[in-house]
C-alpha cells in the first residue's frame, strides 16, 4: 500500500485515513484484540492515554485526528493504537549503516528489514495469511520536513525513513532480560514510541540534532520496549540503545556499523539465550566489512535478503514456519545525498525481501523530486500480497 497526504496535519492525516480506511480499521481491531487479552481494562487504557497525549505533540494529534475521520475510526482508539502500540505488537528488525567514505561514494546509506510476529487473530481485509499488510507513507506537510517511509495503516510513526534534509533513521526492538522478565508495567510507566520518536527525529535537520531531540525526550520517558534508534545523514550515524533504566550512543563516522535485536554497548542486558539476534548482528558485520568500498544500493538489497545461519529466524531475511515466529514483511533501502538532501534515495520493498527485492514490481525506488514515478501497484495493496511468503526463495 501506499499513502500520500500534504497540507496542513489533520489534512495529511485524512487523506491517509480515506485511502487505507480498511487497513486502519483492521489494524487498530488487532491492537485492542491483544490489549483486551491482558490484564488492562480497555477504560482505563483510555484515561492513561487522555494523561499521556501530550507525549505525541499537538501536531501529531491533530494528525491522529484526521486519520480517526478519514477512516472513521473512533478517536480514541487510535491514539491508543499510537501510543501503546508498540507495547502490545512490538517489532523486531535488522539494521546496518555505512557512513560517509564507507558508504557509495561518500554517500552515507541504512538498511532496514522489518520483522513482526503475526496472529491468529489477523484475519481478513488488512491482512494476508495472518500477518501485517505494510504501507509506504509520504508527508508532505505545509510545515516541517517532509518525510518517505515504512509504516503501518493508522500510525503516524515510521518503521524507517528519510527526510528532505537528507536524514535517515531506523529502529530495532532489544531481546534484554527485563522485556523476557516483563519486569515493566504499562501501569507504572509513561512510555514512549520508537516509531513516533523516528517521526519526531526526522522533522530535525541533522543526525545529531534528531539524535539530541530522541534521547533527551527517552530520559524523560523510556520507550514502552527495550530497543534502538538509529539516525543517519551524510556525516555521522548516531545509534542510541535505551532501556528502561540505562541509556548509551555509539557515534559512527566514515564506518559501519550494525543492529539486531540485542545492545552492542548495553551488552551486559541482552537474553544470553537470543541466538537469531548474534547471528544476524555477525553476519551484517561480515558483509559490511567484506564489501567496505563497493556499497551500493543494490549491495544493500543483496544484504536484505541474505540466508546465511537460514533461511530461518536466524538469518537476516526471516522466515519461520509458523505465523507467530518474527519474520521480515518489508524492508528499505536509503542512500543520502549530501550535496543535494532532496535527491536522497529509498528503495522500499513490500513483502518478503528475498522475493521482493528480485522482482521489479516488488519495490520502489523514491526520491523527493520524484514522487510521481512509484507504480501503482503500491496503491491497491496488491504489492505486498504478491510478494509475501514464508516459503524462501533461493538462488
Amino acid at each position: 500500500m501506499l499513502t500520500y497526504g500534504s497540507g496542513n496535519n489533520y489534512d495529511v492525516g485524512k487523506t491517509i485515513g480515506q485511502q487505507v480506511s480498511d487497513y486502519v480499521r483492521a489494524n487498530v481491531n488487532i491492537f485492542l484484540h491483544e490489549v483486551l487479552q491482558t490484564n488492562h481494562k480497555l477504560g482505563w487504557l483510555q484515561a492513561k492515554a487522555r494523561e499521556e497525549m501530550s507525549l505525541l505533540g499537538g501536531e501529531c494529534v491533530d494528525e491522529i485526528a484526521g486519520i480517526a475521520d478519514g477512516s472513521r475510526v473512533p478517536f480514541r482508539d487510535l491514539l491508543l493504537y499510537n501510543l501503546y502500540g508498540d507495547y502490545f505488537i512490538p517489532d523486531g528488525c535488522t539494521v546496518m549503516m555505512a557512513v560517509g567514505d564507507a558508504g557509495h561514494q561518500g554517500n552515507s546509506m541504512l538498511m532496514k528489514n522489518s520483522d513482526q510476529v503475526g496472529s491468529e487473530s489477523m484475519v481478513g481485509d488488512g491482512f494476508n495469511q495472518n500477518k501485517e499488510i505494510y504501507v509506504i507513507q509520504i508527508v508532505d506537510p505545509e510545515e516541517g520536513n517532509r518525510i518517505i517511509g515504512l509504516s503501518a495503516a493508522g500510525r503516524t510513526g515510521i518503521k524507517v525513513g528519510v527526510n528532505n534534509k537528507g536524514v535517515a533513521a531506523g529502529s530495532n526492538i532489544a531481546r534484554t532480560v527485563e522485556l523476557r522478565e516483563k519486569k515493566v508495567d504499562i501501569s507504572k510507566v509513561r512510555a514512549s514510541d520508537r516509531t513516533q520518536l523516528l517521526r519526531d527525529g526526522l522533522q530535525e535537520n541533522s543526525a545529531v540534532e534528531a539524535s539530541n531531540l530522541v534521547s533527551k525526550m527517552i530520559l524523560e520517558n523510556p520507550t514502552s520496549t527495550p530497543g534502538s534508534m538509529e539516525f543517519v545523514d551524510s556525516g555521522v550515524g548516531i545509534v542510541i540503545e535505551g532501556s528502561y533504566t540505562h541509556q548509551a550512543i555509539d557515534v559512527v563516522r566514515n564506518d559501519v556499523t550494525a543492529r539486531a535485536n540485542r545492545f552492542q554497548l548495553l551488552e551486559h542486558t541482552n537474553q544470553p539465550e537470543d541466538v537469531s539476534s548474534v547471528c544476524r548482528y555477525q553476519r551484517c558485520m561480515q558483509l559490511l566489512n567484506e564489501n567496505a568500498g563497493e556499497l551500493t544500493l543494490e549491495k544493500f538489497r543483496e544484504f536484505s535478503r541474505d540466508h546465511v545461519n537460514g533461511p530461518g529466524q536466524n538469518s537476516i531475511c526471516r522466515h519461520g514456519s509458523h505465523y507467530r515466529e518474527e519474520t521480515s514483511l518489508g524492508a528499505a533501502v536509503i542512500e543520502i545525498n549530501g550535496s543535494a538532501p532532496e535527491e536522497s534515495v529509498i528503495s522500499i520493498c513490500l513483502g518478503k525481501p528475498c522475493h521482493a527485492w528480485r522482482d521489479s514490481n516488488g519495490y520502489a525506488t523514491i526520491s523527493f523530486d520524484q514522487l510521481d514515478t512509484i507504480p501503482s501497484g503500491f496503491g491497491d495493496g496488491t504489492v505486498w500480497n504478491e510478494f509475501y511468503s514464508e516459503e524462501p526463495r533461493l538462488p
